[in-house]
């Protein structure tokens, strides 16, 4: 019996240096932007869902985001590339180019840019907001950062901002 609690007693530190290893963690080497929000707009509801991620300062953007609107009258729908990334705190900033697009809104080759709030669980209090232009007038000006655009406040969603460590 003695022998049974000294090897219990050995397994304990065992078993939890690796929850403790996880907990102490070392944070991710990426920015990420993930989720899926909604608002209703005059002419039904817009959808948007995002998968973005970058280097720490922003390097190496790759990703997609995939824009709806519903209306009356049928789907519009548009999938764009990421192209910048730019996370800070609980708010990212995504622009992107325009790869695929059924929609009156926008063409392919025209620029997107998304704006995300994260604010915490459960998620439902999330907040976007979305912005389109051209080649000739595109929605980022500024190449050398990622340009946002005014958050919707009716909007709401569930989305994920992680700022690399």
């Amino acid at each position: 019996m003695q022998r049974a609690k000294i090897l219990g007693l050995l397994a304990v530190p065992m078993l939890a240096t690796p929850v403790a290893a996880m907990a102490a963690g070392t944070g991710s080497s990426l920015d990420k932007a993930d989720g899926t929000g909604r608002r209703d707009v005059s002419n039904g509801v817009e959808s948007v869902h995002v998968n973005a991620k970058s280097g720490p300062s922003g390097e190496n953007p790759d990703g997609q985001v995939w824009w709806t609107l519903k209306t009356t009258t049928g789907t519009e729908t548009v999938v764009a590339s990421v192209t910048c990334l730019e996370v800070t705190g609980n708010q990212a900033d995504v622009d992107a180019v325009v790869t695929r697009s059924d929609s009156s809104v926008t063409a392919v080759g025209n620029t997107m840019v998304v704006r995300i709030i994260d604010n915490g669980q459960p998620g439902t209090t999330d907040m976007f907001g979305t912005d389109f232009g051209t080649p000739e007038f595109p929605a980022f000006l500024d190449q050398s950062r990622c340009d946002g655009t005014v958050v919707d406040a009716r909007s709401r969603g569930n989305f994920v901002v992680q700022d690399a460590t």
